[in-house]
């Protein structure tokens, strides 16, 4: 999850579904629960913790991730990330991108 994200406010779709890798090779989640973490920039406190799906088969690291009603309904700046915790308890974060929720989708011409 390096690169920046944007949804339009109140919007439910399209889900996130993201590759885990550590030195570009899949974590195996094998066991293992993954939540969705965002809160706004420049703060502390979560807006989203949320659980992840872990696709078939888990030794390809990837998840996804499917929004709430509330988690895209206030327009700003957020950074994100996921919090990993492995079968045996220890747990780690992988690195926090940025997520931009626009306030409405521009008009068509």
């Amino acid at each position: 999850m390096s690169r920046g994200l944007s949804f339009y406010v109140n919007n439910t779709a399209p889900s996130l579904t993201i590759t885990i890798r550590r030195e570009n090779i899949p974590i195996d989640l094998t066991g293992a629960t993954v939540n969705f973490q965002m809160f706004p920039s420049g703060g502390t406190i979560l807006t989203v913790s949320s659980p992840c799906v872990i696709l078939a088969p888990p030794v390809n690291g990837q998840v996804r991730y499917d929004w709430g009603v509330s988690d895209l309904s206030v327009v700003g700046s957020y950074l994100c990330n996921l919090l990993i915790t492995y079968a045996n308890g220890t747990f780690e974060n992988t690195e926090t991108t940025s997520l931009v929720v626009l306030d409405s989708i521009p008009p068509t011409l």
